[in-house]
């Protein structure tokens, strides 16, 4: 899907390289251009999808500037013939749960220690958040694509079908196999680490 055709050069009639032509650049151009079309193809989604993840607009451009930074990074080990919304939406995911995770100490940093306990309680939200982020990596892409769209964005079958490109009934299909694992590996991972001192924690609950 990243696949690119590109000109060789003025001398790519006769089969000969260009001038200074190294195989190097070569692939540096190649993985530019296929840099270039996801970008073009895809900013407009990673805005909208930073939005529904709770990326203040002022902060969105930044932070899907730090996505696309990971992106190009990324890009030479890629599987090519993945589909590119899925992928992407991994980078976009991850970028906003660190995001998120700087929620405590800007709360901390405007209300100091006058509003302590509003802090805490943040605090307590986001560590069941990175519980949940967790368990949520050990499931494969696709799975945890659709469910957390699904049961943590909120989103509906029918726009995750339209925003992944994909059939409203393979949505269907991956949100029932994907709440499975979740709470198999929830049970098997999660519940057995939480101490008495945690269990006043928030309920996480899927349904």
């Amino acid at each position: 899907m990243y696949t690119h055709s590109s000109r060789s050069g003025e001398n790519a009639e006769d089969g000969e390289p260009p001038a200074g032509y190294t195989e190097g650049a070569s692939r540096d151009h190649d993985l530019n251009r296929a840099f270039h079309t996801i970008y073009e193809s895809h900013i407009e989604f990673t805005i909208r999808t930073l939005r529904r993840l709770g990326v203040r607009e002022c902060d969105i451009d930044d932070v899907a500037q730090e996505v696309f930074l990971a992106v190009r990074g990324a890009l030479q080990g890629s599987d090519r013939t993945r589909p590119v919304r899925p992928w992407l939406f991994g980078f976009v995911m991850r970028h906003a749960a660190n995001y998120r995770r700087l929620a405590r100490h800007r709360c901390q940093q405007q209300l100091g220690n006058e509003d302590a306990p509003a802090c805490s309680r943040l605090d307590a939200r986001l560590d069941a958040k990175r519980e949940v982020e967790r368990v949520m990596r050990s499931l494969d892409e696709n799975k945890r694509t659709v469910l957390a769209l699904y049961d943590i964005e909120g989103l509906s079958a029918a726009e995750i079908a339209s925003l992944l490109e994909i059939p409203t009934n393979t949505v269907y299909s991956r949100i029932r196999v994907a709440r499975e694992e979740f709470r198999q590996r929830v049970a098997a991972e999660l519940v057995p680490s939480l101490g008495a001192q945690d269990r006043d924690r928030p309920e996480i609950e899927l349904e």
